[in-house]
């Protein structure tokens, strides 16, 4: 099966290591989050409650470009990142993701 799949696990697994040894999870201490990425907190922490019903959805009616400068998001990336590891993580912590993240939101992605 290994071979047919052209899964060689010494390669395979030690790129997987290298990957997680090297994980970037950005956070902010003061808002006690972790960051969608850098640079996310420098724009306007608008909510979805400021748009527009006209503006819905987002990818029909702004621009890539309006999108990727605004604060929405189509899903939280970093809960999605809690939830798969929510051992790792108290639930004090989550909370203030999930709280931060979900006004955000505009879950419009296709993988939703």
């Amino acid at each position: 099966l290994e071979e047919r799949l052209k899964f060689y696990k010494h390669t395979e697994t030690s790129k997987w290591k290298e990957i997680a040894d090297n994980f970037y999870l950005p956070q902010d201490e003061e808002l006690g989050i972790f960051v969608q990425h850098d640079g996310f907190l420098d724009k306007e922490l608008l909510t979805t409650a400021d748009l527009r019903k006209s503006d819905r959805p987002l990818n029909q009616n702004w621009s890539w470009d309006r999108i990727l400068r605004s604060v929405f998001i189509k899903q939280a990336d970093v809960l999605q990142g809690l939830y798969f590891f929510e051992q790792d993580f108290d639930e004090d912590t989550i909370r203030r993701n999930f709280d931060f993240y979900e006004p955000r939101t505009v879950h419009e992605s296709s993988l939703s």
